[in-house]
C-alpha cells in the first residue's frame, strides 16, 4: 500500500510539473519578464518550503555556515540554467519540442555522475541514455525535416535546464555524502541563495519594476508556476520519496512528459507531430531501462 501511495504521489508530483511548460507558453505570449517570473517563483518557493520543514523539525532550518559558498555557487549556477533556460526556451520553440528535449536530463545526469561521482553506468544504464539520445533526435530531427528548422536558439536553452536539472541532482547527492546536510535543508538554502542572485540580476534589468506592473493575467500565471508547479510538485514528490525509492519515483514522474504534451495540444492547439510522439515514447522506454538499470544494478 505504501508503494501505491508513493507512486500515486509521485505521479500526481509529474503532473504538478506539467504545468511550467504550458503556462510559461502562456506567459511568453503575454510578454511577462521572465526573470520576474523567477524571482517571484522563488520566493514562493522558499517561503513555502521554509515554513513546510519549519513545522516538520526546526532543526532542519539550521544552516550549514561552513556550506554557505558551495549552496551559493552550486544554486545560482543550476538554478539560473533550470528557472531561465526554460521558460526563454519557450520563446523560440513548441512545448512538445521543448519539453521533449527537457526529458534527456537523465542522460546528463548519468554522465556527470561518471565523471564528478566516479559511478560507472551498468549496460542498461548505457542503453539507457543511447535511447534517450536516440529519441530526442526522433523528435526533433525528423521533425524538423517535416514541419521547417527548430530554433536552435530555443534548443540550447532548453538543453541549458537539462544539464541544470542534472547539475540539481549531483550536487544534491554530494551534499549528503559524508553525514551531510538533509535533503530539505539543502533544497531551501540552495534555492535561498539562487534567490539573492536572482535579486541582484533583478536589480540589475529592472525586473522588480516589471513585477509591479504585472497585469492579472500574468500575476495569475506566475502564481501557478510558483505554488502548484514548484512548491506543490516538490512537496509531493518528496512525500512520495518517503514510499518509494529515488529511481522509481523519478521515473513515474515522467508523467510530466505525457501530460505535458496532451495538456499543449488540448489548451494550447499545438499538438505533437507524429514524429515527437515516437520520439517521446523512445524517451519514455529510455528512461523505463534507466530506473531499472538502477534498481537491479545490472
Amino acid at each position: 500500500m505504501d508503494t501505491l501511495k508513493g507512486v500515486l504521489l509521485a505521479a500526481l508530483a509529474g503532473c504538478c510539473w506539467s504545468t511550467l511548460s504550458i503556462v510559461g507558453k502562456v506567459l511568453n505570449n503575454h510578454s511577462a519578464n521572465i526573470i520576474s517570473v523567477a524571482i517571484v517563483r522563488l520566493i514562493i518557493l522558499v517561503i513555502g518550503w521554509g515554513v513546510g520543514i519549519a513545522i516538520k523539525d526546526r532543526r532542519l532550518l539550521y544552516f550549514p555556515g561552513n556550506k554557505a559558498l558551495y549552496l551559493w555557487l552550486s544554486g545560482t549556477v543550476t538554478v539560473f540554467c533550470i528557472y531561465l533556460g526554460y521558460l526563454y526556451s519557450l520563446k523560440y520553440i513548441s512545448v512538445p519540442t521543448a519539453v521533449i528535449l527537457l526529458y534527456t536530463y537523465p542522460l546528463w545526469t548519468t554522465l556527470a555522475s561518471g565523471v564528478f561521482l566516479g559511478e560507472r553506468p551498468s549496460w542498461l544504464q548505457m542503453l539507457s541514455s543511447v535511447l534517450i539520445v536516440s529519441g530526442a533526435a526522433i523528435a526533433v530531427g525528423l521533425s524538423a525535416l517535416t514541419s521547417g528548422p527548430v530554433s536552435s536558439l530555443g534548443v540550447c536553452l532548453v538543453l541549458s535546464c537539462a544539464f541544470g536539472m542534472a547539475l540539481f541532482s549531483l550536487f544534491g547527492r554530494l551534499s549528503s555524502r559524508g553525514g551531510g546536510m538533509a535533503q530539505e535543508t539543502f533544497f531551501l538554502y540552495f534555492h535561498l541563495m539562487a534567490l539573492l542572485s536572482m535579486a541582484v540580476l533583478g536589480a540589475l534589468t529592472g525586473a522588480f519594476s516589471d513585477i509591479l506592473r504585472f497585469t492579472s493575467a500574468q500575476w495569475w500565471g506566475t502564481l501557478v508556476i510558483g505554488l502548484v508547479g514548484s512548491l506543490m510538485g516538490y512537496g509531493v514528490f518528496f512525500l512520495a520519496l518517503r514510499k518509494v525509492s529515488a529511481s522509481l519515483g523519478s521515473g513515474v514522474a515522467t508523467t510530466e512528459l505525457v501530460v505535458t504534451l496532451a495538456l499543449s495540444a488540448v489548451i494550447l492547439g499545438q499538438s505533437p507531430s507524429t514524429w515527437e510522439i515516437l520520439g517521446s515514447l523512445v524517451i519514455v522506454i529510455g528512461i523505463g531501462l534507466g530506473v531499472v538499470g538502477e534498481k537491479l544494478k545490472i
